[in-house]
């Protein structure tokens, strides 16, 4: 399947009621998606409070059964103020689940910031 497939494929998987993603995808093969919420103040069940952007991450796969997207936030934290990636347990995502793509997730987000700004 090629990549402008592959995308299609991705937003069908996304919950229609977070709004319109930015998307961003990996040039190459292994294609990694990715879906960018806008940014707003997340209170998490530990009561945290990150402020930040919800996301969805798939990769596609060669597999017959297409893996559901990672779910997840990107933000900075309201009491210390790091910088944190973390997964929405309540969508199946484990901050661990994550770990492999935190450099990825960064870059990405840092490329639509970048594209918003030079709009």
């Amino acid at each position: 399947m090629d990549k402008q497939k592959l995308l299609e494929v991705f937003k069908e998987k996304l919950p229609a009621l977070l709004g319109v993603p930015y998307f961003v995808n990996t040039a190459e093969k292994p294609y990694v998606f990715a879906a960018f919420y806008d940014a707003k103040r997340h209170e998490l069940t530990d009561g945290r409070i990150i402020n930040g952007n919800e996301f969805r991450l798939w990769e596609a796969s060669t597999g017959f059964k297409q893996p559901s997207p990672l779910a997840g936030i990107i933000g900075v934290d309201e009491i210390n103020a790091a910088f944190v990636i973390c997964g929405l347990a309540d969508q199946g995502t484990r901050s661990r689940d994550l770990k492999p793509y935190s450099r990825m997730i960064r870059e990405m987000m840092a490329h639509i910031v970048t594209k918003s700004i030079n709009q």
